[in-house]
């Protein structure tokens, strides 16, 4: 059924096979990872109540990062070349302003400020 109706629709719009076969795969991942019924979430949600977590698929869609950003560059995806997102990307950064502080003072202020992420062992400098 999907592919009569994604040839129909590419032949509409002008896009090739290979694209539409791409966008098709792109979005049936975003959407199988968001769903919280999707096997995704559910083996993520009965892994952590294995261990003693016990965890509702829907706490796990706000951290989908991956799906999200997936979504975001599969609808809004243009293709530049190499010179024109480094060019971008040098707006954004010189644009860019840091939210501040989450702890200002305290005990979690002095963990913010020394303890390193779980990519990199995840210790306190």
């Amino acid at each position: 059924m999907a592919g009569p109706i994604a040839r129909e629709i590419s032949e509409e719009y002008n896009i090739t096979p290979k694209e539409s076969a791409s966008l098709l795969d792109t979005f049936s991942c975003v959407f199988q990872g968001i769903i919280p019924y999707g096997a995704q979430l559910l083996s993520a949600a009965a892994l952590t109540t294995a261990y003693g977590v016990a965890i509702n698929p829907t706490d796990i869609i706000p951290n989908l990062w991956y799906c999200w950003v997936l979504a975001i560059v599969g609808t809004k995806g243009v293709r530049r070349t190499p010179e024109e997102i480094e060019s971008i990307l040098l707006q954004r950064r010189t644009a860019w302003i840091p939210k501040p502080r989450r702890y200002p003072s305290g005990v979690l202020k002095i963990y913010a400020q020394h303890a390193v992420g779980p990519m990199k062992g995840g210790y306190m400098e």
